[in-house]
């Protein structure tokens, strides 16, 4: 099961160009992936800090980036995030819940 945040994203950049926004859907879920192997590869998100978990973010393409936590070895994506947004928005996203990465097909 993939998060809503990047089944909205695929739905919403489809609109435009299905081809692009399938290649960066796809670069999404590989960056999932090797959270999956190093849970702790992405950098301690500083623009987070005092929220209500731990934030790190890991950058999957050039414009976006996964905002996530660990809890108990599992760990949520709470946003895929446009790197060219307004960072204090992104405060306001995380107040929605945020559902654990399975890996799924890409096909």
């Amino acid at each position: 099961m993939v998060g809503r945040g990047c089944r909205r994203f695929g739905n919403y950049y489809s609109q435009w160009n299905s081809q692009g926004a399938l290649r960066i859907y796809n670069e999404i879920l590989d960056g999932a992936d090797v959270l999956l192997t190093f849970p702790k590869a992405g950098k301690v998100d500083y623009r987070l800090m005092g929220k209500m978990h731990s934030y790190r973010s890991y950058v999957v393409h050039k414009n976006f980036e996964l905002i996530y936590y660990l809890e108990n070895e599992v760990i949520y994506i709470a946003a895929v995030w446009s790197c060219q947004r307004n960072p204090e928005r992104l405060t306001q996203i995380l107040c929605e819940e945020s559902v654990p990465y399975e890996k799924v097909s890409k096909e």
